[in-house]
């Protein structure tokens, strides 16, 4: 079941990430502690396999992002990689590293913030100390007043941002059952926040209906996000990362 929202009054296109995340604050006067982390702007698993030349990983990603610039076929390289490797040792090696993955690591770097005391000037001050290598992103799961948790709706999706893509975003976002909240141009793709707050179970079926329209939505970001029993999405700038995320759209 979904839990309410109070005082609908959309943000107007251009808004930062920053104002979204002041915003869910606004509207959801129930939420009493929102999560926040922090974390190395590292590339990620397709990157690091294409551009390190010491990996024997290397080979095969070249040869899929190769065919798959020839097919001009917009889905992950990963798929390409692995449909095209039948070495049984680079297979093992591409298997580790598909799932990598550091909870440990995640979990030590995150912190809760009372909603009280959110606002710009906390902003501003937990930004300047930031150092440009790191990411600070903004977390579904929140505590309310009651003392149970939800999740703010968020997703993350891999097609570049574009007219018909965006057209194709706010499509299969009606289609997994949101009706209200904003869509932001991330610099290479798109994000979205949703306003009506999830229960844990309809948090999942939200999360696993995003998951069927891959390449659409971002499988390997879904499956991290499972793993760590929340979203988490950038709200901050860095140097792989120069655009600060923007309201584009809204449901």
């Amino acid at each position: 079941a979904q839990v309410s929202v109070e005082g609908l009054h959309p943000l107007p296109r251009g808004s930062t990430a920053l104002d979204v995340l002041f915003d869910q604050k606004s509207r959801n006067r129930q939420i009493r502690k929102m999560s926040f982390v922090s974390y190395p702007d590292a590339p990620g698993f397709e990157e690091r396999c294409l551009n390190d030349s010491t990996s024997p990983l290397s080979q095969t990603f070249s040869r899929a992002a190769t065919l798959a610039k020839l097919t001009n076929c917009d889905v992950p390289l990963w798929e390409f990689a692995w449909l095209m490797e039948n070495t049984p040792e680079v297979c093992g090696r591409l298997v580790a590293q598909a799932l990598e993955h550091n909870t440990d690591e995640l979990r030590s770097q995150t912190f809760s913030v009372d909603a009280s005391l959110l606002s710009p000037e906390w902003a501003r001050k937990i930004l300047e100390g930031q150092s440009s290598h790191l990411v600070l992103a903004f977390c579904s799961k929140c505590q309310l007043a009651d003392g149970s948790l939800a999740h703010i709706p968020m997703m993350d999706f891999r097609c570049e941002p574009c007219p018909t893509n965006q057209q194709k975003v706010e499509s299969a976002l009606r289609g997994v059952g949101q009706s209200r909240g904003n869509i932001l141009n991330s610099g290479r793709s798109y994000h979205y926040y949703g306003l009506d707050l999830l229960d844990e179970i309809s948090w999942i079926e939200f999360m696993a209906k995003n998951l069927l329209l891959s390449p659409l939505t971002d499988s390997r970001y879904i499956a991290h996000r499972l793993i760590d029993g929340t979203c988490a999405l950038r709200i901050s700038t860095s140097l792989r990362h120069p655009d600060i995320p923007r309201v584009v759209a809204k449901l």
